[in-house]
């Protein structure tokens, strides 16, 4: 039915798709299709409805895009991965990657991550799961004078091009 309509759109929380059948609500996790009973099927006219995945993660420093990131529904995320898409070549200091997260008991847990290591090494032990509501921060590394032009030049590029974008 879903595939009727078009399909998922990225933001679809599909973990919590909600069927509306007699007035009542069935929550169904459509992320593992194999986990689905017979009280989850679909029958004559029930309602579906799709809710926005409201799940984030943020980026800050040296990254391609900073800010708000949506979190995936239906796997787990990894360092390596979000890094790998969103570290500019030059500038980072790639061994001093901070992730914040809330801790349990509510204060802010920091953990400095060396992903410079974990590539030369091929150590994964450090290459650490990124929850909702964390935030990673990639500091600048120390820069020749080229280094430096090049990683302003960057900065101001992205400056404009969102200055641009919002003008739209």
């Amino acid at each position: 039915v879903i595939a009727l309509a078009g399909g998922f759109t990225p933001a679809a929380d599909r973990a919590n798709v909600q069927i509306e059948r007699e007035g009542k609500q069935i929550t169904v996790n459509l992320t593992r299709l194999d986990t689905i009973g017979s009280e989850e099927r679909l029958q004559i006219g029930d309602k579906l409805f799709v809710p926005e995945n409201r799940k984030r993660y943020y980026m800050a420093g040296m990254v391609n895009r900073g800010g708000e990131q949506p979190y995936p529904d239906d796997r787990k995320l990894k360092l390596s991965e979000i890094l790998s898409a969103q570290v500019p070549p030059t500038g980072a200091d790639l061994k001093n990657i901070r992730v914040t997260r809330e801790g349990a008991d509510g204060k802010q847990v920091i953990q400095t991550v060396n992903i410079t290591k974990m590539m030369k090494e091929g150590d994964k032990s450090s290459d650490m799961e990124i929850l909702p509501g964390d935030t990673i921060t990639v500091p600048a590394g120390k820069q020749s004078g080229t280094q430096g032009l090049q990683n302003g030049l960057w900065i101001i590029s992205s400056v404009l091009g969102i200055f641009s974008f919002l003008r739209r």
